[in-house]
C-alpha cells in the first residue's frame, strides 16, 4: 500500500475549500437530486422526460458559472492579502478549476444520495404515521456529513495521485 503524501493532503484541502467554501457542494446536492429525480420520472413515464433533463444541466452550468466567479474573486482576495500566496491555498487555472468542479462534483455524490433517501423516506413516514417530519435542509446535512466527504475526499487523492519513480526523491 502505498504512503499518504502531502501532496495529496494539498488536494484535499483544495477540494475542501472548493466544496464548502465555495459552495460547489450546495450546487451538487441539487445537481445529483435533479438527475436521480430526472431518472424516476424517465423510468415511470419515458415519454416526455427529455425537458426535465434540462433541470440538472442547467443546475450544472450555473454551478460552474457560479464557483469560476467565486474563484475569481478568491483569487483577487488572495493577492490583496498576500504577495505570493501558498501554492497549497492558490487556485490553478481555467482549465484545472473544470477538473476541481467535476472531482467535487463525483465527491458528493454520496452525501448527495443520503439527502435524496433521507428526503424520500422522511416523506413516507410522514404518510404512514400522521406526523411532521423535519426534514433537513441541504447545508446542515452536508455539515453533518462532513466527515464522510472527508474520507471520500482523502481516498480519492491518495488513490489518483500520479505514481513517481522508486529512485525519485
Amino acid at each position: 500500500m502505498k504512503p499518504f503524501k502531502l501532496e495529496s493532503l494539498g488536494r484535499v484541502i483544495r477540494l475542501t475549500i472548493a466544496a464548502y467554501v465555495f459552495g460547489v457542494g450546495l450546487v451538487a446536492i441539487i445537481f445529483w437530486n435533479l438527475l436521480f429525480l430526472w431518472m424516476i420520472f424517465f423510468f415511470s413515464q419515458p415519454i416526455g422526460s427529455l425537458p426535465i433533463l434540462l433541470l440538472p444541466i442547467a443546475a450544472f452550468g450555473l454551478g460552474l458559472i457560479s464557483f469560476w466567479f467565486v474563484r475569481i474573486i478568491y483569487n483577487l482576495l488572495l493577492k490583496i492579502f498576500w504577495s505570493e500566496p501558498p501554492s497549497w491555498l492558490s487556485v490553478g487555472g481555467l482549465r484545472s478549476g473544470f477538473k476541481t468542479y467535476l472531482e467535487v462534483l463525483l465527491l458528493m455524490l454520496p452525501i448527495a444520495l443520503l439527502w435524496f433517501l433521507h428526503v424520500g423516506f422522511t416523506g413516507v413516514l410522514e404518510e404512514q404515521t400522521m406526523t411532521d417530519y423535519r426534514v433537513v435542509a441541504p447545508p446542515d446535512f452536508m455539515g453533518r456529513w462532513f466527515w464522510l466527504f472527508l474520507l471520500f475526499a482523502v481516498a480519492y487523492c491518495h488513490f489518483t495521485r500520479k505514481h513517481q519513480p522508486a529512485n525519485h526523491r
